[in-house]
């Protein structure tokens, strides 16, 4: 539901969506695109994996009100890092993406692409993420 008094989602840790399964959890991004009062979204050790993020980054490209999205300490390797990225290179809202301590390794191949790929966007502002390779930093 569109509820207008919700402007934040925070499911950091939550004990009962680590319960859900995983189309519960695709539905849950996906439910996001049409959302249009949530501002924040924290997914944080969530055990959030590729899956939820290229949904997550399909959300991106039509919802116009997310501002901040953490998805920290979760399980998202290179393949959904690039949906996100891909989402936001069409996305004018997210202001800023954390996505440090993540348990699968971001290749190296993967980390030099992640600048070309939002070199379009002007709104985010602020991406905390791991690189590992001088290029991408």
């Amino acid at each position: 539901k569109n509820e207008d008094s919700i402007t934040s989602v925070n499911m950091s840790g939550n004990k009962r969506f680590l319960t859900l399964t995983r189309e519960e959890k695709l539905k849950a991004a996906s439910s996001l695109s049409t959302n249009c009062h949530v501002k924040e979204v924290i997914f944080n050790a969530c055990a959030i994996d590729d899956e939820f993020a290229v949904m997550l980054g399909q959300t991106f490209r039509t919802n116009s009100t997310i501002e901040k999205v953490c998805l920290e300490s979760n399980e998202i390797s290179g393949r959904g890092v690039r949906a996100l990225f891909e989402g936001l290179k069409e996305n004018r809202s997210v202001r800023e993406l954390r996505l440090h301590k993540q348990t699968k390794v971001l290749p190296s191949a993967d980390e030099d692409m992640l600048a070309d790929i939002l070199e379009g966007n002007t709104t985010l502002v602020k991406l905390g993420i791991d690189l590992r390779s001088k290029m991408a930093q």
